[in-house]
């Protein structure tokens, strides 16, 4: 089920869980309280969302309206297997836009689709977690009155070759020396090279740490 929160002026809350469309709950007489709900998405209150209770409150009658939502969905292009599995997505409304219904997206990735459940007429902006290394194409959207289908595009970001100087190594260091880049502002991405002819990373500050070298009496 799904609960009422009843929350006063100093920020302070109490929570009704809704059992049969019945609720009751105890609450400090002499103050107003406004009302929001918890647990029920693509619902908002029409009627009864702020209450005044004195000693002689008794009952309240708070009326649900659910959200008028139609399905976005499409494939998902340009992501690597190990990047869309990290993907998550949110939808946002513009600031200044009042709603209070909160976007879930389902994200298939064997079948690198998604769906989302958006309300008709409501600017919304994409927001892409956890593909840093990506850059989503389509940042806005928004639909009409029916279900609507449109694609997710990403691109790879560009990269940069990276020069190694190995002087103070042979030949033989030199082949077994690894070398990690960790992104010093993304934590999480950090990237690992055996061929040091051919590291390229994307703009950023990174901490490098080496690997192949402890038989060796040699450090970074």
């Amino acid at each position: 089920g799904y609960k009422l929160v009843f929350s006063n002026a100093a920020g302070k809350t109490w929570k009704a869980s809704v059992q049969d469309s019945v609720f009751n709950i105890k609450l400090p007489s002499g103050y107003t309280y406004a009302l929001s709900l918890e647990g029920a998405n693509g619902y908002l209150i029409s009627e009864g969302n702020t209450l005044q209770v004195s000693d002689s409150t008794k009952t309240h009658q708070v009326s649900l309206k659910k959200v008028e939502l139609y399905t976005l969905s499409g494939k998902i292009t340009g992501l690597a297997s190990s990047s869309l599995s990290k993907l998550a997505l949110k939808y946002n409304v513009a600031p200044g836009v009042k709603t209070v219904y909160l976007p879930t997206p389902v994200i298939d990735t064997t079948k690198a689709e998604y769906r989302v459940s958006l309300e008709p007429n409501v600017s919304y902006t994409i927001q892409a977690d956890g593909v840093n290394d990506y850059i989503l194409q389509n940042k806005s959207i928004s639909i009409g009155k029916k279900d609507t289908s449109a694609e997710l595009s990403f691109t790879a970001k560009a990269t940069y070759t990276v020069n190694i100087n190995l002087q103070g190594l042979n030949a033989a260091q030199s082949s077994k020396l690894g070398l990690t880049f960790a992104n010093l502002n993304e934590k999480g991405y950090s990237y690992s090279f055996t061929n040091l002819g051919a590291i390229k990373l994307r703009s950023g500050v990174y901490s490098i740490s080496a690997t192949g070298l402890d038989v060796f009496p040699v450090e970074l």
